[in-house]
């Protein structure tokens, strides 16, 4: 298995700080091989405050 992130969840791209525990990280795991197909996941609000 390979992981890689295909964004940054902490990329701001608005002036102000984007408080605590509002992202939501979600991701997709893509199954290949005898058995494919794709899953997703995601995972919990907890993140640091984003600066903007």
């Amino acid at each position: 298995m390979t992981y890689r992130p295909a964004a940054s969840p902490a990329v701001n791209p608005v002036p102000g700080e984007l408080p605590a525990d509002v992202l939501t990280p979600t991701g997709r795991v893509v199954l290949g091989g005898a058995q494919q197909g794709e899953v997703t996941v995601v995972g919990v609000q907890r993140n640091d405050p984003v600066p903007g």
